[in-house]
């Protein structure tokens, strides 16, 4: 099916996809605080359950990397190799969502997070990081009381209320037009791709579907299931699951909303009732791309398990070492004969080594890939030609190392850029 991208720049809708990003991201800790009710209530009903772990949703690659170290520390070493990781993918995410779920979803979430408040302040000025909830609503329900209507209005900020707010994202969702050549085409189905919020619609429309089927485990005392579940991680419309064998296969019974049912006796005579259990609904088609397995890849992130050390290591996933894409031209760095200006074209040094830095276990998996950085960035050096700069590149690279070397037991960030041009002499000769 295609994809079509609704620019959101320079359109009548413009300044509301802006503001309703900037909302849906302040909203995003009081979407999380919701995840940490539900933990709370299964934490009554079963102690061992922690109350402090983030929902599924991954900012980044990182919060993948995050759970493979997790597991390391809380997972006794005799049990870690017990553990096999799995991915699925959401292939028809953006396209076959009906605008009524989308709608539903996230009523749902803006009545959970506003409570009793009437209003949610927000600033749309960069220089402001996190909004606020104001205001009460009196028990009547008829008028709103509070700060909001008592003071003068702060200048710079602007209040929307939870009706308001549930309009405006469902007038965002229901009004995108792509304009194709002379012909008008509007987005009757799907999430709009292209528009400002079109990631946080995407991630917390899944969140709604998460946050639900756990509430369910802790309402029907199934906690021994939700424990299975706390090593999930997803981004966006990929997702990886780290469990044994048999949680696996459970996990794949209820991915879909209408496969996982339960069946519960009526009460007085009444008739059984049929519950839908599952996770996500049908329409998401998700897709195990992966069978449960000791070694994979994730996003950016290949992952493995050590059989002599009993622990998960990550590293960095490429497609450019793919046999499946090695046909394919690849250019992932800055032209140095673009007028891009020079501290630019170098920062990609100072990006990728933090990159490294966070995702691979390993010390040498970290030499490895940042010498492999600057033999590509100088690659037509070595052969004479005038590519980056071979000092200037070891120049960035020295001020990264110096700010990230404290991850490592190291001697020194000196003793790190020997080490790094150590390895780069031997891919030289290897060449």
């Amino acid at each position: 099916m295609a994809r079509f991208i609704a620019a959101s720049k320079n359109t009548y809708n413009s300044n509301l996809a802006l503001r309703l990003n900037k909302i849906l991201g302040f909203l995003v800790p009081s979407f999380e605080g919701l995840w940490t009710k539900m933990l709370v209530r299964a934490n009554v009903k079963d102690p061992s359950i922690p109350v402090n772990l983030p929902s599924w949703v991954a900012t980044d690659s990182n919060d993948v990397v995050d759970l493979f170290r997790r597991t390391n520390k809380d997972v006794p070493k005799g049990k870690r190799g017990d553990l096999q990781a799995s991915t699925w993918d959401f292939s028809t995410l953006y396209t076959t969502f009906p605008h009524d779920l989308i709608c539903e979803a996230f009523d749902f979430l803006f009545e959970q997070v506003f409570g009793d408040h009437a209003f949610f302040a927000y600033n749309m000025s960069s220089a402001v990081d996190s909004g606020t909830f104001i205001g009460d609503i009196d028990q009547d329900k008829d008028h709103y009381t509070g700060r909001s209507r008592t003071t003068p209005k702060r200048p710079g900020w602007n209040y929307i209320s939870l009706d308001q707010l549930k309009k405006a994202l469902s007038y965002l969702i229901r009004n995108t037009y792509v304009k194709v050549g002379d012909k008008l085409f509007w987005q009757w189905l799907g999430i709009p791709m292209g528009t400002n919020p079109a990631v946080h619609i995407a991630n917390y429309c899944l969140f709604y579907y998460e946050l639900r089927f756990m509430n369910r485990l802790v309402d029907w005392n199934m906690t021994d299931i939700l424990k299975t579940l706390l090593r999930t991680k997803r981004y966006i419309d990929d997702l990886v699951q780290l469990s044994t064998v048999a949680e696996a296969m459970a996990f794949k019974e209820m991915v879909i909303l209408e496969d996982s049912v339960c069946i519960i006796q009526g009460l007085n005579g009444a008739p059984p009732i049929t519950i839908n259990m599952g996770i996500y609904p049908r329409v998401l088609v998700c897709n195990l791309e992966q069978e449960p397995s000791h070694k994979g890849h994730c996003l950016d992130v290949d992952y493995h398990f050590d059989y002599h050390t009993s622990r998960w290591y990550t590293d960095i996933y490429s497609k450019t070492n793919d046999i499946k894409y090695k046909d394919l031209a690849w250019n992932r760095y800055p032209n140095i004969r673009t007028k891009l200006s020079t501290s630019c074209k170098y920062n990609v040094i100072t990006s990728q080594v933090y990159r490294f830095f966070h995702v691979c276990s390993r010390k040498s998996a970290v030499i490895y890939e940042v010498a492999k950085l600057i033999y590509i960035l100088s690659r037509s050096f070595f052969e004479g030609g005038r590519d980056f700069s071979l000092n200037r590149c070891f120049l960035y690279l020295d001020r990264a190392l110096r700010k990230f070397i404290p991850m490592w037991n190291v001697k020194s960030p000196r003793y790190m850029l020997h080490l790094v041009k150590k390895r780069l002499r031997r891919m030289i000769d290897e060449d």
